[in-house]
């Protein structure tokens, strides 16, 4: 959090008298272990698991729609 106020205040254009159009936000975090804790709860977001789900969907769905449309498709030739 300490780093982010200092970017923040790097970022706001204070010495140049300036209001910065860029702002780093933080969240309050409970740690529970060394590896995990909970963020404070933020509105408007997307998680990055709903993210990465619809793409695992796309890629799958393409791979269906692939093996569907190549079937007819594929040619074989022989060279002689």
């Amino acid at each position: 959090m300490q780093f982010l106020t200092i970017a923040n205040t790097m970022l706001s254009g204070n010495a140049a008298g300036g209001r910065g159009e860029y702002r780093a936000r933080h969240y309050s975090v409970t740690p529970l272990g060394p590896r995990s804790g909970l963020i404070s709860w933020v509105d408007h977001v997307i998680p990055l698991f709903t993210l990465y789900k619809k793409w695992q969907q796309r890629v799958a769905a393409n791979k269906q729609s692939t093996a569907i449309s190549g079937n007819g498709n594929i040619m074989y030739s022989s060279s002689t």
